[in-house]
């Protein structure tokens, strides 16, 4: 069995892959066509891409923000019902729209970001993605989903 996820190529969707066949820590595999990950739903197009509605998802979990599940709402496969778990918790310290508007500033972007602070920024936005209580409550509402049968088959994205 491959150990790295199988790509599925498709027209609207990015990088969706199944996981089938990834070893878990106890010996067994992730069983193949039961859980997913691609980037976000927002441009799928069910008549572009019917091999996805074909793989029959029961749940997508959705771990953005809700600003960004706002600006670009997930078109969903099927009858596939919408899990929001946003990772950031919508932490205004690490949410992408903080980037946006640091960004849109160049002086400010320059306080903030110069001087080698933008990769300790990011290092910290990525720990909190992890360690943050609502990003343990976000992945946990993940595997919690994962681990349901009648949630499978299963895609997350970001």
């Amino acid at each position: 069995m491959p150990s790295t996820a199988t790509a599925i190529p498709t027209a609207t969707l990015a990088n969706l892959r199944d996981l089938g066949g990834i070893p878990l820590a106890d010996g067994r595999e992730v069983r193949p066509r039961a859980l997913f990950r691609s980037g976000q739903l927002s441009h799928f197009d069910p008549t572009a891409d019917p091999q996805v509605i074909a793989l029959g998802l029961r749940t997508v979990v959705d771990l953005r923000t809700r600003d960004e599940r706002e600006a670009e709402p997930d078109r969903l496969p099927g009858t596939a019902s919408l899990v929001p778990a946003d990772v950031l918790g919508d932490d205004p310290d690490v949410a992408p729209t903080r980037l946006h508007a640091l960004l849109a500033d160049p002086e400010r972007a320059e306080r903030e970001l110069g001087g080698g602070r933008a990769g300790e920024m990011f290092a910290e936005a990525y720990r909190r993605m992890v360690l943050s209580p609502k990003a343990q409550t976000a992945y946990r509402t993940l595997v919690t989903s994962a681990a349901d049968a009648d949630a499978r088959p299963l895609l997350f994205h970001c």
